[in-house]
């Protein structure tokens, strides 16, 4: 529990709480992408192109290469961070092995100074 008797009182803990699950196939978006994907090397794609039989004399457009994820699934972590003072060296040293930042507001207090804090982590880290 917090150190503060406010917080003992209402029973918060400055606890991190995450859930992790696998998100498989990896959508196409994210699997198109360069960053995710390679380019499969010529001969070794999954498809075949077989011969129709017909002798076709037209130009043939050149294909775009085709690429493949370089994962099987995306490892999805949900982290429920209080927004504490205490916590943000844990937020910093957490974001630099973060992708993407899905970051909730409780509407009914809106934004507060750690979500300001946390939305700067994030942009820092984006770049």
């Amino acid at each position: 529990l917090d150190k503060s008797a406010q917080s003992r009182q209402r029973g918060i803990t400055l606890d991190l709480g995450f859930s992790a699950f696998l998100m498989a196939p990896v959508p196409d978006r994210i699997a198109n992408d360069p960053r995710y994907s390679e380019e499969v090397p010529p001969g070794d794609d999954d498809t075949t192109n077989e011969d129709d039989g017909e002798n076709n004399k037209q130009p043939q457009e050149q294909a775009m290469p085709k690429r493949r994820c370089k994962y099987d699934a995306l490892q999805i972590t949900l982290v429920d961070c209080p927004g504490h003072a205490s916590l943000i060296r844990t937020i910093i040293g957490g974001a630099q092995i973060i992708d993407m930042v899905l970051l909730v507001i409780d509407a009914t207090k809106g934004i507060q100074t750690q979500t300001a804090e946390c939305i700067v982590i994030a942009e820092m880290t984006c770049r």
